[in-house]
């Protein structure tokens, strides 16, 4: 009787033990989630009405976002106040808000946006020490329209492998800016030239055989608008056209 008892002890225990071992396969863990989200604060509408400025951001994230964050300190301000940014109804990965710009000054921002997700990870895009800038400046045509000059980011992501034409004292011109930093033009429809492009900071500067220069720039829709370094309108536009439609670069 004490060798059955015993060998029933047994194999009850070796049942249990394949019983939570079998459990223990079955039961897998999630792993946490430690990938923070995405990013992309993207242009927007330059111009201004009635004072106002709308900034965006697309956001996106494997798991899900709790918050989207704009921190903003103008010129004369000390510290960077936030401003809750709103999901967009029809695009879910899109965050916008606006700031109020006074119409009657010039402004400078420093911005940065921040986002977490619901497991806790964050992220910036742009930091307190190394802010995404942004200057306002007078377009020229009526004190409550106003643009902001392109970032360095804008004027790449904006000019670079796309093409500008327009008009220069009665002449057209076409030029498209190649990712190799080469400028292919056609002047007056018939003349082709051949330039350089760089950019320094928020300043696009070009180099041609006979001249070059420096500008800052703005940008509504598939206008460009045209600036000195020092962010005074020189009334000149010209017309954003993407890619090379008119295969200036063969």
């Amino acid at each position: 009787m004490k060798i059955i008892t015993r060998m029933v002890t047994i194999l009850f225990f070796v049942q249990v033990t394949l019983s939570l071992a079998s459990a223990a396969e079955q039961l897998v863990l999630p792993a946490p989630d430690i990938e923070a989200p995405t990013i992309l604060f993207g242009e927007s509408n330059s111009e201004i009405a009635a004072g106002k400025k709308i900034f965006s951001a697309t956001v996106t994230d494997n798991v899900g976002i709790a918050n989207v964050t704009l921190y903003f300190k103008r010129a004369t301000d000390t510290a960077f106040a936030p401003k809750k940014m709103q999901r967009s109804n029809t695009d879910p990965d899109l965050y916008t808000t606006d700031l109020y710009l006074d119409p009657g000054i010039s402004d400078r921002l420093e911005l940065y946006v921040r986002a977490d997700d619901v497991s806790g990870n964050s992220v910036f895009e742009g930091q307190k020490f190394s802010p995404l800038t942004f200057t306002v400046v007078s377009q020229g045509v009526g004190e409550a329209e106003r643009v902001l000059l392109m970032s360095e980011a804008e004027l790449k992501k904006t000019l670079v492998g796309n093409t500008l034409a327009g008009n220069s004292e009665g002449n057209t011109y076409i030029e498209y800016n190649q990712p190799n930093g080469l400028i292919s033009g056609l002047w007056n429809e018939k003349e082709r030239y051949k330039g350089e492009w760089t950019i320094e900071g928020k300043v696009w500067c070009y180099k041609y055989e006979e001249s070059s220069g420096c500008n800052t720039i703005a940008k509504s829709g598939n206008k460009i608008y045209w600036y000195t370094v020092d962010g005074t309108y020189e009334g000149s536009t010209s017309s954003l056209m993407t890619g090379d439609p008119r295969k200036l670069a063969q």
